[in-house]
């Protein structure tokens, strides 16, 4: 859909100009650290962010600090060797940096340590939450993804805890200039620094 491409680019061209961002990444985890959900999670699977986009990093090291398990997701290269979404804060058992791997090839979980690498996750405990990115999100749940359809295919196949959308304000629109599609997954719920709260 040429509408829905072409919204996508207009909204990571508006990424790049982000005011406060640090600010907006403290009050969007605060907000996220306080859910019932996320305190009562069993696994909390989350992205692993880029420079633009809704902080994750903390996240991921507060897990850490509180020993709460966490995965992010991983895909499968060469030999069937599972590695995580390209990062350069993250690499394979073996030490092998894993920066140059497509996005819309992300097939499942994998547990964190440390930074390291573990075992496969399935995210179908009803406690597990999924901390979703969207290059925009709806108030309605509905979000806009890049494209690759992987989160779409990760719920549809049987995740059955908690979907939530981390969002700037700039990026949270009361609807979208284009049809949203069949296959197209909601999330439960959006946090927005902006104190809006999807959801609850």
């Amino acid at each position: 859909m040429q509408l829905k491409s072409q919204f996508r680019q207009e909204m990571l061209k508006k990424r790049n100009t982000i005011r406060n961002k640090a600010k907006k990444d403290r009050i969007i985890l605060e907000k996220l650290l306080d859910l019932p959900e996320f305190i009562k999670a069993n696994t909390v699977l989350t992205y692993v962010s880029t420079e633009h986009e809704v902080d994750t990093i903390s996240l991921i090291e507060h897990c850490f600090r509180n020993n709460i398990s966490v995965a992010v997701p991983g895909i499968v290269i060469g030999s069937n060797r599972e590695i995580p979404r390209p990062s350069e804060r993250l690499s394979h058992p073996q030490g092998e940096e894993c920066r140059t791997c497509p996005q819309e090839e992300m097939q499942f979980f994998l547990l964190l340590k440390r930074w390291e690498i573990g075992k496969r996750v399935n995210g179908n405990h009803p406690n597990d939450v999924c901390i979703t990115p969207g290059v925009a999100f709806c108030k309605d749940g509905n979000r806009l993804g890049y494209g690759g359809g992987y989160y779409d295919r990760f719920f549809g196949s049987g995740f059955s805890g908690s979907k939530i959308g981390l969002c700037y304000e700039e990026f949270l629109y009361d609807s979208f200039p284009f049809p949203v599609e069949k296959h197209d997954e909601k999330v439960k719920i959006i946090l927005s620094n902006d104190g809006y709260q999807y959801g609850k």
